[in-house]
């Protein structure tokens, strides 16, 4: 009963992320005005759930961390009506053709389950996108520095960059030429370095920007504080390795002593229990 519970919830999870991915796949290739049959039976329903507040602002902020446009909002709202109308719909039958108190509990996690599963999917996205510009960073740094010896401002530096990280690191390289568009746009590189920071909201990247926003107001060489941060940010990187590792020897001691000392014994024993079976006889 319980493999029968956990293969319905993760079909309805497969269904739901399935219909999205569907009607999204749909409305690329037919155009806008395909979805409009969707829209237009989702829309009440989505209306309604669109959160109001900070809520708002976490999803905003969620969708700008995960890389979506201005129509994020409408399309994610319209993904969790989805969701809603197909975890009723699961919950119902799953009422309908189980016993009351293993249908009641299947309900309830398939009608949680078709609620929560467009946020996390969302979460998934922004947390893999976080984790692309995290591995890109190093290369980044490397031809800031670069450019700017090479007597590049730091502008031209960043737009530069952002061209060259094109073909290999697509996710910074976006968010660098955004950074480099809003300062031909007259915004001030410190604004535009802290609004690249906000719409990633990594730690590394978020540091970076406030190393090259200071030294840029304060006059200070671009080209040496960027080696200090990489040096920095080297040796931070080398002690959280060995932390790990250190962490790591740990968690093998009880796995190593459970599977190999039990052998172990056999082995040094078992010649001995051989030769006293001997003896004995």
């Amino acid at each position: 009963m319980i493999a029968l519970l956990a293969a319905l919830v993760v079909s309805l999870a497969g269904l739901t992320i399935a219909f999205a991915g569907q009607r999204k796949l749909r409305l690329s290739t037919l155009g806008p005005d395909a979805g409009g049959a969707w829209r237009s039976f989702l829309a009440p329903l989505a209306v309604r759930l669109k959160p109001q507040g900070e809520a708002l602002d976490g999803v905003l902020s969620l969708l700008q961390q995960a890389g979506k446009d201005g129509g994020a909002l409408d399309r994610f709202l319209e993904d969790r009506a989805l969701g809603l109308l197909v975890g009723v719909g699961g919950s119902a039958a799953a009422a309908l053709l189980l016993d009351d108190e293993v249908g009641l509990l299947l309900g309830l996690a398939i009608l949680a389950g078709g609620v929560i599963l467009p946020r996390r999917r969302l979460e998934a996205e922004a947390t893999q996108r976080r984790a692309a510009i995290a591995a890109s960073l190093p290369s980044a740094v490397d031809l800031l520095m670069t450019s700017v010896d090479a007597g590049l401002s730091i502008e031209q530096a960043i737009a530069r960059v952002g061209k060259e990280l094109d073909g290999s690191w697509p996710v910074l390289a976006r968010e660098l030429s955004l950074t480099a568009k809003e300062c031909e746009a007259s915004v001030p590189l410190s604004e535009a370095l802290r609004r690249l920071a906000r719409r990633v909201e990594l730690e590394d990247l978020s540091a970076l920007c406030g190393v090259i926003s200071q030294a840029h107001e304060l006059g200070a060489p671009i080209v040496r504080t960027l080696a200090e941060y990489t040096d920095t940010t080297r040796k931070l990187r080398m002690a959280q390795l060995e932390e790990h590792a250190g962490k790591l020897a740990t968690k093998l001691t009880l796995p190593l002593a459970v599977f190999l000392l039990p052998a172990a014994l056999v082995f040094m024993l078992g010649a001995a229990g051989i030769q006293l079976l001997k003896v004995l006889e």
